[in-house]
């Protein structure tokens, strides 16, 4: 026997979405923010090219080094959830 599916609750059928992404403008977003985050921090640049000299990657840890899609930071003071890296950009710690 099949049962007729219940009418009531939600809706939670999957509908294809009313548009589409444009690919090629993703594409150019991501790479003109990753141009900006490259340009607005030089020192952190400088201080992993250093460390690259000492350290595979310049980072500490081996698996530190493909962690993140962006160019890495370098941190410099912290205190409760926030920290500034060494260009002097503060982030929130969300971890």
């Amino acid at each position: 026997m099949v049962r007729a599916p219940p009418t009531h609750g939600p809706d939670l059928s999957v509908t294809k979405p009313s548009t589409t992404v444009d690919r090629a403008r993703l594409d150019q977003l991501r790479r003109d923010e990753d141009a900006a985050f490259r340009a607005a921090r030089p020192r952190s640049a400088r201080a992993i090219a250093e460390g690259a000299r000492h350290m595979p990657n310049g980072a500490p840890m081996a698996w530190m080094a493909g962690i993140y899609r962006h160019p890495p930071i370098v941190a410099v003071a912290g205190a409760g959830a926030r920290f500034t890296d060494l260009d002097g950009h503060t982030y929130l710690d969300m971890n």
